[in-house]
Parts: structure tokens; sequence; C-alpha cells
């Protein structure tokens, strides 16, 4: 099991992307959040912690990447 905390900072276009939704239902991560500063007119900026299986999480750190 893998578990790390990491930070994600996004553009206004992405902050209505099921971001969270799809690391949980597709990657079958766990999530914590610890901060998080998104609006629809301004950059975004999240802080959480995921785990999972090893596989799993570097799959979802792929699909965060892009």
């Amino acid at each position: 099991m893998t578990s790390k905390r990491i930070v994600l900072h996004f553009p206004h276009r992405l902050v209505d992307q099921p971001i969270i939704y799809r690391l949980v239902k597709d990657y079958n991560l766990g999530f914590n959040i610890l901060k998080a500063y998104v609006t629809p007119q301004e950059e975004g900026l999240m802080v959480l912690e995921l785990s999972g299986e090893e596989t799993d999480f570097q799959r979802g750190m792929k699909y965060l990447e892009n």
C-alpha cells in the first residue's frame, strides 16, 4: 500500500472536472483532502493524501500528470 501527500495546481478550465471521482472510481485510490481552494473563475489548489496499491497509485499519478 502506498500513501503520499500531493499538491494539485490547476487552471480554471479544469475546476469543473471530476478529478477526485476519477481517482477513486477508475484507479481505486482512497483520498483525504487536507486543503482546497477552488473557484470557477480562478486557479485551483488542492492538497490531498492519496493511498492505494502501488500499481493503482502509479496509474493515478499518470492520470493527474496528463
